[in-house]
């Protein structure tokens, strides 16, 4: 019975292990399901903060709607002129005791010839933009008399506004810098006949006009003068671009290059004009096999096919 036993006893099942002496087998791990619009095998994408995309969103558009920042400088300048024609003409009205109607009129005129003024020197050539800005008082009285003689009749002035408007816009065909003398004697005519202005205020006007001239003048000339060239070259590098790279233009692989075309005949050579001529005394049929023969390179047998499919009678007894 012993042996029985002893033979039986390696077929038995092995024991379980003691609770309290083995080790307990760590659980097995879940398995990772990716993010929903994620490849399988791929790890997602750091996600980008809502702000942050936002405030690219803002910065893109602003440098795409204005290449060069040729119009935010525009506007920073248009701004700091009208705000300067303010001050000045303000300074002026006081210290030339000037009363309070005179001195709203004096920085109403000038802020209108600094606002104008800035727009018509924004050329790159400062000899130009000084010859332009000469002319910015007499293009405003040339509006402001008028207007002043006719203030005080009602039927007079409203003719004057249409024959003025005719000329302020006639005037844009001589060049962009008439644009804006037109602009000046409107406004010119319009002050003078809805704020009444007396012939006893030309003097102080002119002052007021003339000073400011020569701030918008010396501002766009001098202090913020427009360059071209710096506005270019922040075009066509973009912002935080290093600058001992070329631009992104030059390093862009130029257009392929086609070598050894030769036109058959030579355009408008002597052979061009022979050509013509003696195709201009055959018909029709004779031309089009010139033209499948020589630039199709047809065959004469597809020549003549694509004679016959035309209607075109014997076409192989033709020259």
């Amino acid at each position: 019975m012993a042996e029985g036993i002893r033979s039986e006893a390696p077929h038995a099942a092995p024991a379980a292990p003691h609770p309290t002496t083995s080790p307990a087998a760590p659980p097995p791990a879940a398995p990772r399901t990716p993010a929903p619009g994620t490849p399988a095998g791929r790890a997602p994408a750091p996600r980008t903060s809502a702000l942050r995309t936002a405030a690219h969103g803002i910065r893109d558009f602003h440098l795409g709607s204005d290449p060069g920042l040729g119009r935010l400088r525009s506007a920073l300048v248009a701004g700091l002129a009208m705000a300067g024609a303010l001050g000045i003409e303000y300074l002026y009205a006081r210290l030339g005791g000037a009363a309070p109607q005179d001195m709203i009129v004096y920085m109403i005129i000038g802020t209108v010839v600094a606002m104008l003024g800035s727009n018509a020197l924004a050329g790159p050539s400062p000899a130009a933009n000084l010859r332009i800005a000469v002319f910015f008082p007499v293009a405003l009285f040339a509006g402001l008399l008028p207007g002043i003689a006719v203030a005080e009749h009602e039927v007079p002035m409203l003719a004057g506004f249409v024959v003025v408007m005719f000329a302020a816009v006639y005037v844009r065909r001589f060049g962009l810098a008439y644009f804006f003398y037109g602009f000046m004697g409107w406004m010119g005519y319009f002050f003078a006949a809805f704020l009444h202005p007396r012939l006893s205020q030309l003097p102080g006007l002119l002052v007021a006009v003339l000073l400011a001239t020569a701030w918008v003048t010396a501002l766009c000339l001098a202090l913020l003068r427009n360059r071209a060239g710096n506005a270019l070259r922040h075009a066509r590098a973009p912002p935080r671009w290093p600058h001992r790279l070329p631009p992104p233009r030059a390093l862009r692989p130029g257009l392929p290059t086609v070598i050894g075309l030769r036109l058959f005949p030579h355009a408008g050579g002597t052979e061009e004009v022979a050509l013509d001529q003696a195709l201009g005394q055959t018909d029709g049929a004779t031309r089009a096999a010139f033209v499948l023969a020589t630039l199709d390179e047809l065959p004469p047998e597809g020549v003549d096919d694509v004679l016959v499919r035309l209607g075109v009678e014997d076409p192989s007894g033709r020259p």
